[in-house]
């Protein structure tokens, strides 16, 4: 894990090659959306209008939506390849169950599991693959101390850059 001592931008434009992350929870309202009304979840929402509705498409899945941990909004294929012209890689980080809820140290747990399995490439490939953008979790609107997460997220590898400002 990169520690970058800056406010994660999402509306900076990347490259396919980088999966713009934002912490959440899992509430999904009736009309099939997930709530990103606040933080970093909101900001992302406005860099990337409609994300609310596609990370619902790949959460239908899952077996437990509940704790889903880390999860990106799902590929378009053309021919059976992605199409990177029209995929936009961001991804969910849950911290908390509801945005109700403060953050718990559990989720993020089980969150940097699935996102270092995900950001760890297989033996053989190269770590330069995909690089995950993404806000500290749980602290602001989460309300846990950095201190408490920061020992915690240090398992994620280099390729993960967490955005602290």
């Amino acid at each position: 894990m990169k520690l970058i001592n800056e406010r994660l931008d999402y509306a900076q434009p990347r490259s396919y090659k980088d999966i713009v992350t934002f912490t959440a929870n899992n509430v999904i309202t009736k009309d099939g959306r997930l709530v990103m009304g606040a933080g970093a979840a909101k900001a992302c929402l406005e860099a990337f209008p409609g994300v609310d509705k596609e990370i619902v498409k790949s959460m239908k899945f899952l077996a437990d939506k509940r704790n889903y941990g880390f999860i990106t909004t799902p590929t378009r294929l053309v021919n059976g390849l992605i199409d990177y012209e029209v995929t936009r890689f961001v991804g969910a980080f849950q911290t908390k169950r509801s945005y109700r809820e403060p953050s718990t140290l559990e989720i993020i747990k089980n969150s940097v599991k699935i996102l270092k399995k995900r950001a760890t490439p297989p033996h053989g490939f190269d770590v330069s693959m995909w690089t995950y953008h993404m806000n500290f979790p749980g602290i602001g609107l989460g309300g846990l101390r950095e201190e408490d997460v920061l020992p915690i997220i240090e398992e994620l590898p280099d390729n993960v850059f967490v955005y602290k400002g």
